[in-house]
């Protein structure tokens, strides 16, 4: 396993859970799917991808909360499109984190 993410697992181990962090992000809203997450490659960086669907004011909201770890610092990339235009944003909006590029990589 890539150290970063070892190390970015292990903070959020102990900090908090997958769930905590999407419900950090929900405001308002309730839950359509389960939080899940998966580790992705972001444009040669690790990085954990959490995915879930929301209720939202015109629709569900389809949502992405990247977090990417680089050694002694963390980013977090929040996404979003409303389910009824995935046709039209999922890719774009997914194709977002690939263009993530750490300033300096340790």
């Amino acid at each position: 396993m890539d150290p970063r993410l070892a190390c970015c697992l292990v903070l959020l181990r102990k900090h908090f859970t997958v769930r905590s962090i999407a419900d950090a992000q929900l405001g308002p809203f309730g839950y359509v799917e389960t939080p899940s997450y998966k580790n992705i490659d972001a444009n040669g960086s690790v990085a954990i991808d959490i995915s879930y669907v929301r209720e939202g004011l015109n629709g569900d909201v389809r949502c992405h909360i990247y977090i990417l770890p680089n050694y002694d610092e963390m980013a977090m990339i929040v996404t979003s499109y409303r389910v009824s235009e995935a046709s039209k944003w999922a890719q774009d909006v997914e194709d977002v984190i690939d263009t993530f590029e750490w300033t300096n990589p340790h």
